[in-house]
């Protein structure tokens, strides 16, 4: 795949990143496998690691779509804590009974 110029390049890469994100989005709805909020949280990090180097040369064009990149990561870092904690959870629950 070739580009035109640096800035195509960059978009080239973050959309090649977010159709991998996007790869993750049935199951992660679906909800009944955990591991997959976390694999679309982990792929997340790919695209915003490469958005913030990329920023020194685009400019203020990346802060808007950095940070719902940002919010969107910790979204689901969050969820899957309480994934977590609610395993945790039950499992307390059934060695307590």
């Amino acid at each position: 795949m070739l580009w035109s110029s640096w800035e195509e390049y960059v978009w080239g890469i973050i959309t090649i990143r977010f159709r991998e994100i996007m790869s993750f989005k049935e199951d992660a709805i679906n909800g009944s496998d955990v591991e997959f909020v976390h694999n679309m949280r982990i792929s997340i990090k790919r695209p915003r690691y490469s958005m913030e180097a990329f920023s020194v040369n685009c400019g203020k064009r990346f802060s808007e779509p950095l940070q719902v990149w940002v919010n969107f990561q910790k979204l689901l870092g969050d969820i899957h804590d309480y994934d977590v904690s609610q395993n945790v959870l039950i499992d307390c629950l059934k060695n307590s009974s």
